[in-house]
């Protein structure tokens, strides 16, 4: 292969690297049978809780099937905090639930274990329910949001047709990352990007703010 030949080569192969990270990394809307047993996943399974050493973690999937693989399942959780809005674009708001697997008391008030589980689901007013996240993670180390910036719809027959991005952060003793999800209607999420790595140790904030 001539110079020449080589350099185009690599500049078509730019190019199509380009496309593909600009059109996000779709993920399988169709939900697979719910893990047996309620233990969270070893280190091995998971991806280590420590940053010692550790292997770098998967950032395919938004879903641990070790937690649920189920947005029903997650329903029926006691603990859930809402937001509402137009998630897929098509002019109704739909409920957007971050809810964990913790006892509650009668007083409404949580038992939190070292770990618990959590998930994120989109849910329709009919009831139709999308999971988008689900993990293992310390109480209160699970946060979702809603983004103002709107994104083009996946249905290109309707360009005026946006929605909003979701936000999952996850913190645990040894991790941390982001995801950015989308709702595209019932049964139907994108996973769009993630940004995360292992950890050492978290800075103490109560302590730095006290000197």
């Amino acid at each position: 292969m001539s110079g020449r030949g080589f350099v185009v080569l690599l500049a078509v192969a730019a190019v199509v690297a380009a496309v593909v990270i600009a059109l996000g990394v779709p993920t399988d809307a169709i939900e697979v049978p719910e893990a047996a047993g309620g233990a969270p996943p070893d280190a091995a399974r998971s991806g280590g809780d420590a940053g010692r050493g550790g292997a770098p973690l998967s950032l395919a999937s938004a879903v641990d099937s070790a937690a649920t693989t189920s947005a029903d399942t997650a329903a029926s959780w006691s603990y859930r905090r809402t937001t509402v809005a137009d998630l897929d674009g098509d002019g109704v708001p739909e409920r957007l639930v971050l809810a964990s697997d913790v006892f509650l008391t009668d007083d409404g008030e949580p038992v939190w274990e070292d770990r618990q589980r959590w998930a994120v689901f989109a849910e329709e007013d009919d009831g139709a329910r999308t999971l988008l996240y689900s993990g293992w993670a310390a109480p209160g180390a699970v946060s979702a949001a809603v983004s103002p910036v709107q994104r083009p719809s996946l249905e290109a027959a309707d360009s005026r047709k946006t929605g909003r991005t979701i936000v999952v952060i996850e913190q645990d003793t040894g991790r941390a990352r982001l995801m950015i999800l989308a709702y595209d209607g019932p049964g139907r999420r994108r996973f769009l990007d993630a940004a995360g790595t292992n950890l050492d140790a978290w800075v103490d904030r109560v302590a730095e703010e006290a000197r």
